[in-house]
C-alpha cells in the first residue's frame, strides 16, 4: 500500500513537471509572436511617418528679382559712335594688262589643200592643227620652237593655234604624211639633226614633241623604228654620227638630249651618209626628217668639173642628185628648215612635207 502511494506521488510529480514545461514553451512561443507583431507595427508606423513627412515637406524656390535700369547713354550718341567705327574699304589700283591680239581659234586660211596628206586626216588631240603647206606660210615662231612673232613668207598661208609649237604641229603632220603614203605597215624614220651652234633649242623641241608623231603611229598600228644622223662641220671637216634604229623612244630622246651643238654643218654630206650607212629593215618603207636652220651648201668633194660651176649652180646640181638618189631608194624626205625654195623643193619632190623652223624674232 505504501509503495502504491509512493508511485502515485512520483507520477503526479512528473505530470506536474511536464505540464510546467509545456506551459513555459507555450508562453515562449506566444511571447515571440507578440514581439514580432509589435516590431512589424513599429516599422509600418515609421514608414507611414516618413511618407507623410516627405509629402508635407515644401521646397522653397527663391524668386528672381529683376531690376529695370535706365540706360545712361542716349541712342543718338551710340549712332554717332557706330558711324565713327565704320571701316572704309581699301582702294586698290588695278594695273591694266595688255593682252595679245591672237585669236583663240585661228582657222586655216587656205581651204583648198593640195598635198595628199590633207585627205581625210583628223587630229587625235584637242587642238586646232593646221594642215601642212606646200610652200609659203604665216607661222608663229620663237627660238624655243613654241610659237611667238609671226613670220610671213608670202603665198599660201596657214595658221597655228596660239600656244602650239611649230615642232608639235610639224611632227604630227609628218606622221600623217607617213601613214597616208605607207603601204606595208612598216616604216623606218631617220632624223637628220643639224647639231651646229644655233640648234640646241630646236633639238630639245623634237625630244619634247616626238610623242605627237608616235601617237599617230600607235593609232594606225604602224610598225616603226626611229634613228638619228647627227651632223655638224668643224672647220672644213664633217663630224657625222649615225645612231642605230630603235623602237625605244626613251633611248631616242636620250640621244637627242645628249647632242652638243657647236660649229657649222653640211646638209648634203649628211644626207649622203644617211643613204649609205643607215641600216633599214627589209620590207620597211623609209622616211628622212631633215631638221636644220641653215641653207644648203655644196658637197665637200674634190671634183674639178664641179669647181668650174658657180656656187649656186653647184648647190642646184647637188640638190638634184640628192632628190634622184632619194627617189631611187624610195626615201621620202620631210623638212623642218628655212623658208627657202630649195628646202621646199627637196620635200615636195621626194614625197615629204615642209615646215619652217623657229629662228627667233625677226
Amino acid at each position: 500500500m505504501l509503495d502504491k502511494n509512493q508511485n502515485s506521488k512520483i507520477r503526479l510529480s512528473e505530470s506536474l513537471l511536464l505540464s510546467i514545461i509545456l506551459h513555459f514553451i507555450i508562453i515562449l512561443i506566444l511571447g515571440f509572436f507578440a514581439i514580432e507583431s509589435e516590431e512589424s507595427k513599429i516599422r509600418e508606423s515609421v514608414a507611414v511617418d516618413m511618407v507623410k513627412a516627405v509629402k508635407n515637406k515644401e521646397t522653397s524656390i527663391p524668386r528672381r528679382i529683376t531690376e529695370t535700369r535706365e540706360s545712361t547713354i542716349s541712342f543718338e550718341k551710340r549712332t554717332d559712335k557706330i558711324a565713327i567705327a565704320q571701316i572704309k574699304p581699301r582702294e586698290f589700283n588695278i594695273p591694266k594688262i595688255q593682252t595679245s591680239n591672237y585669236s583663240p581659234n585661228l582657222s586655216v586660211i587656205n581651204p583648198n589643200p593640195t598635198l595628199e596628206t590633207d585627205v581625210n586626216l583628223k587630229p587625235n588631240f584637242e587642238m586646232n592643227i593646221p594642215k601642212p603647206s606646200d610652200g609659203n606660210s604665216i607661222i608663229d615662231r620663237r627660238g624655243s620652237g613654241t610659237g611667238g612673232t609671226k613670220i610671213r613668207s608670202g603665198g599660201t598661208p596657214i595658221g597655228i593655234t596660239d600656244g602650239a609649237g611649230i615642232f608639235e604641229v610639224a611632227l604630227y603632220w609628218i606622221a600623217k604624211n607617213i601613214i597616208n603614203r605607207n603601204r606595208t605597215g612598216r616604216e623606218d624614220i631617220v632624223f637628220l639633226i643639224d647639231s651646229s651652234g644655233s640648234m640646241e633649242e630646236n633639238i630639245n623641241a623634237v625630244a619634247k614633241y616626238i610623242y605627237k608623231m608616235l601617237d599617230v603611229f600607235k593609232d594606225s598600228k604602224l610598225d616603226y623604228t626611229l634613228g638619228i644622223v647627227r651632223f655638224k662641220r668643224i672647220l672644213k671637216t664633217n663630224d657625222i654620227k649615225v645612231y642605230e634604229q630603235t623602237k625605244d623612244v626613251n633611248q631616242f630622246k636620250a640621244i637627242l638630249r645628249g647632242i652638243r651643238c657647236s660649229d657649222g654643218e653640211n646638209i648634203f654630206d649628211a644626207i649622203d651618209v644617211g643613204f649609205t650607212q643607215v641600216k633599214f629593215r627589209n620590207g620597211a618603207e623609209k622616211t628622212f626628217v631633215l631638221i636644220t636652220d641653215e641653207a644648203f651648201t655644196p658637197k665637200s668633194r674634190e671634183d674639178q668639173q664641179q669647181r668650174l660651176l658657180s656656187r649656186k649652180e653647184r648647190i642646184q646640181a647637188d640638190l638634184q642628185e640628192i632628190i634622184a638618189t632619194a627617189k631611187a631608194n624610195g626615201i621620202k624626205i620631210s623638212v623642218i628648215a628655212l623658208d627657202d625654195n630649195m628646202h621646199k623643193t627637196l620635200a615636195k619632190e621626194t614625197g615629204g612635207v615642209w615646215f619652217p623652223i623657229p629662228q627667233g624674232s625677226d
